[in-house]
């Protein structure tokens, strides 16, 4: 999964302490997506609008842009989701965001999407396009790398595994990767 293919996901936390988020429960979503009946509700909270992840790559959580009167960002950790889906995002409680530190808005993804990548010699790897997550989104796997319109035509864009980067600094990721693998 591509860390764009997160942004814009509904969060939602259950109505009622009765609500259940087993996978085969179907769900009345009252915020603004629609839905269908069952035995609880949902009440949405926001959306997705960029991850939060740490050095090794692994995802601390989410910044959700919420619902309601004062609209403001907030920090959902990872520990508080309690069903993914292709979808959208439920959450254990209403009480799951909260408020964010200044360090996590420069851990987004955000901050990597049009950054340059060189390898240690100081060659042009290319661009970073998108992050690449893990299947069940706890880690990022590696980067997607485009070398320009015409090399991406030709070859495709290239995936660039976390554990070949050595060093991150302000719009530079340095690798030890001579070739990228396409994708």
């Amino acid at each position: 999964m591509k860390g764009r293919e997160i942004k814009g996901l509904w969060v939602f936390v259950p109505k009622n302490k009765a609500g259940n988020l087993s996978q085969n429960n179907s769900i009345k979503n009252e915020g603004e997506t629609g839905g269908e009946h069952n035995s609880f509700s949902l009440k949405c909270l926001g959306r997705i609008e960029d991850m939060v992840f740490n050095c090794f790559g692994d995802i601390e959580g989410f910044l959700v842009a919420t619902n309601g009167i004062w609209k403001s960002v907030r920090f959902l950790p990872v520990t508080e989701i309690a069903r993914m889906d292709e979808d959208f995002f439920c959450v254990k409680d209403g009480q799951s965001l909260a408020k964010i530190k200044k360090d996590m808005l420069s851990r987004g993804c955000k901050n990597w999407i049009g950054a340059k990548v060189f390898t240690a010699e100081g060659e042009d790897f290319g661009t970073v396009t998108d992050v690449i997550l893990s299947p069940t989104c706890s880690s990022l796997t590696g980067l997607e790398i485009s070398q320009g319109f015409m090399a991406d035509l030709e070859s495709g864009r290239k995936f660039l595994p976390w554990r070949e980067i050595v060093t991150v600094e302000e719009q530079i990721v340095l690798t030890n990767k001579e070739e990228g693998q396409n994708q």
